[in-house]
């Protein structure tokens, strides 16, 4: 005999843990720290040399950026 079934879990996690971290805004909104702003920048600035077609032509540079 099982105390918790897979649903009864289901539903307390989505009635109870869910909406709490919700409100409390740490699932819903994560906070700017420096190393996400640090991790947008490094993104951004790889995807913009992926689509530089003056990037693409020097390979032997390529190591220089990443």
């Amino acid at each position: 005999m099982h105390f918790f079934s897979y649903n009864s879990f289901l539903k307390f996690f989505l009635l109870f843990f869910l909406p709490v971290q919700i409100i409390s805004g740490q699932l819903a909104f994560a906070g700017s720290s420096p190393a996400s702003i640090a991790y947008e920048k490094a993104r951004v600035s790889y995807q913009s040399f992926f689509q530089s077609k003056k990037k693409m032509h020097r390979r032997d540079q390529w190591i220089l950026i990443i």
